[in-house]
């Protein structure tokens, strides 16, 4: 069993706290794929295993829509400190992965319409894009 390391931040429970309010990266791995931080260094981070680097937290507290500075507050235990509710950091991104999955979605139908008319006896199927 590791031992905790003493620091004057507490980056587990500020880290914590605002993970459990995120839209989007509320988890280890979500967390993780939006800040380029691994895994297995969020789990050490959250287990209180490790002293993070500044840049860590900074990139993990951009994928959380918070700046470093106010996760850093938080971590020093400051009771008066309230994160703020993080702005959705993908939302334009998900705005973005929505519209292609729909194009995506009207395309497969299409060429399940063009499948089924060949299927009734059609001679060939019409690869041409329907407007």
């Amino acid at each position: 069993m590791r031992m905790r390391r003493h620091s004057q931040y507490k980056w587990d429970k500020a880290l914590a706290r605002l993970m459990a309010t995120s839209r989007y990266c509320d988890t280890q791995e979500a967390l993780a794929r939006k800040s380029g931080v691994a895994q297995s260094t969020i789990g050490r981070i959250l287990r209180g295993e490790v002293n993070p680097q500044t840049s860590t937290m900074t990139f993990l507290a951009e994928a959380l829509g918070v700046p470093f500075e106010t996760l850093a507050v938080a971590a020093q235990g400051e009771k008066s400190v309230e994160l703020p509710l993080p702005e959705p950091a993908c939302d334009d991104d998900c705005e973005r992965t929505e519209r292609e999955l729909e194009t995506l979605r009207r395309g497969v139908i299409r060429t399940i319409k063009r499948l089924e008319r060949l299927a009734r006896g059609g001679s060939e199927v019409d690869l041409t894009p329907e407007a």
